[in-house]
């Protein structure tokens, strides 16, 4: 029908249940907005406003997202921690400037080094700018700073750029230099294939590395990872098990036999939402080198990564 459902809950409170629907729209007449590059993107939406919170919503839903709504900083934390605790963080928080209790720069420095926070884009809209505000957004890490009321097309190029890692608080020369010396730091720049058909995971994975100074070449199954192996080298894989297609056990297995030939071994990843003893097992017998359990941890990654990101080597060195 066109349409959605949502709940808008506060504890102690109570919860108001919404829905829209088209009625009597000629199917050629509904407009198709969805974008690609947004398909199941979770998105946070922070605003005290109910209406602001609906329509922006209503926005990001139409584009492809998948949105979910705060109305204050307090239950915004509450439902991020939530969301990586399940491996599921947010791709992007949206959040307004200007609430009660605890307004937009206060929620942004609570979230700042939260590993919860897990590799999110923040940005940031505001009704009024003040003298400093801008340099104060840049140190809480906020990407992107808008005046309102904001433009649609604007929302959506912002997005756009921030899905592409450009940051408009930064200049690029800059942060070209700063990852630089991130990698000059291990030593080592690593190219890295991510086999992930979660599109948040891709985009956590990848930021990270990135960040770190690594190149990511991100596939989304097992048998596209064995294509890029066969079309590139590549110093490190990080195969996720469950994905459509072929999951990453069998791609391990057939990435040893291929090695058989070559007499080279690359070192393998094994990205895995089990953490018992036999699902490790079953990664280490299929070939996998070692193993990280979702949610995935900017910390624990940045170690696999300087383990064994520089260890590619052939078997008869």
């Amino acid at each position: 029908m066109q349409g959605r459902i949502w709940v808008n809950s506060t504890p102690g409170v109570g919860s108001s249940f919404h829905f829209t629907t088209r009625v009597g729209a000629a199917p050629d007449s509904i407009p198709l907005e969805a974008q690609p590059s947004f398909a199941g993107l979770s998105v946070l939406v922070v605003d005290d406003n109910v209406t602001n919170r609906r329509i922006l919503s209503d926005v990001l839903w139409r584009w492809g997202m998948k949105p979910v709504s705060a109305a204050s900083g307090l239950e915004a934390i509450a439902l991020i921690r939530r969301a990586f605790e399940t491996a599921n963080p947010f791709g992007i928080i949206i959040t307004d400037v200007h609430m009660p209790e605890m307004d937009g720069f206060q929620f942004c420095a609570r979230i700042q080094d939260s590993p919860y926070r897990a590799g999110a884009t923040i940005l940031m809209l505001t009704s009024g700018e003040r003298p400093g505000d801008l340099e104060r957004a840049r140190k809480v890490g906020v990407s992107n700073y808008l005046l309102k009321p904001v433009r649609r097309e604007e929302l959506r190029d912002v997005i756009q750029k921030a899905l592409g890692q450009q940051n408009a608080l930064q200049d690029s020369t800059a942060q070209f230099t700063a990852d630089s010396s991130r990698a000059s730091l291990h030593g080592f720049r690593s190219r890295i294939l991510l086999a992930e058909d979660n599109f948040v995971n891709q985009r956590l994975v990848q930021r990270i590395l990135e960040k770190e100074g690594h190149e990511v070449v991100v596939v989304g199954n097992g048998r596209e990872a064995l294509e890029a192996l066969a079309k590139a080298d590549f110093d490190l894989v990080l195969m996720d098990v469950q994905m459509p297609e072929m999951d990453g056990l069998e791609a391990a297995r057939m990435v040893r036999q291929m090695e058989r030939s070559t007499k080279a071994h690359i070192p393998i990843i094994a990205l895995t939402a089990h953490a018992m003893k036999g699902d490790q097992d079953r990664c280490l017998e299929a070939g996998m080198d070692a193993y990280l359990s979702k949610p995935i941890r900017a910390a624990d990654l940045s170690k696999m990564v300087q383990t064994y990101g520089n260890t590619k080597e052939s078997v008869g060195s």
